[in-house]
């Protein structure tokens, strides 16, 4: 007699929409699924959803052996994000939403590897002036390369900036340089903002 499995397999879903509500989506909400369709997952950035977190969705994805091209999250757990990344071998949008500050090694690992496979869409905030220079150092690689096809990827990027003029001249010149590098460049299209230290 085999064991009996707690599994809850839904092989249709394709779209998993988590929204705000009371209550909070929690690990156990995710701990029994299988979505063997699932291309989709979205979190409403007002969603409480510290008790998941991004770490929570690589068992997910590793149980259901699906494929996930859109990802929305909010997660306040960002050094997982490189990880949840890492499984996602054909994303198309990411969007990590306000809360989930992205560190430079998730940054650098969505430059090298998802923008040169199938990324078509990023929204995301960096977590300081530093990762933005580095970004900019990946597009600048990025537009070296030569490409094939028509594929052509949209970037809206926030940095958070400590209030000082300082960091402001340094976003500047950060902005100018990836202005210059993109100007007339079909490929990319990137919008570079800063919001200050909170």
């Amino acid at each position: 007699m085999s064991p009996v499995s707690n599994n809850i397999v839904l092989p249709h879903v394709r779209c998993l929409y988590l929204q705000a509500g009371q209550p909070a989506p929690t690990l156990e909400f995710l701990r029994p699924l299988v979505l063997h369709s699932l291309t989709v997952f979205r979190e409403d950035w007002l969603t409480s959803f510290s008790n998941v977190g991004c770490s929570a969705l690589i068992p997910l994805i590793h149980r259901s052996q699906c494929d996930i091209t859109e990802l929305w999250v909010s997660a306040n757990d960002a050094e997982n994000i490189g990880a949840l990344l890492e499984q996602l071998h054909h994303l198309k949008v990411f969007r990590a939403l306000t809360r989930n500050k992205l560190p430079a090694a998730s940054v650098r690992y969505v430059l090298t590897h998802q923008l040169r496979a199938y990324l078509e869409k990023l929204e995301c905030l960096l977590d300081s002036i530093d990762t933005l220079g580095n970004f900019v150092d990946e597009i600048q690689l990025y537009l070296r390369e030569p490409r094939e096809g028509t594929r052509r990827t949209e970037m809206r990027v926030s940095v958070i900036l400590r209030d000082s003029n300082d960091q402001k001249d340094l976003f500047l010149v950060q902005e100018k340089r990836c202005n210059a590098l993109t100007k007339g460049d079909r490929r990319l299209s990137v919008s570079l903002s800063y919001c200050l230290y909170w």
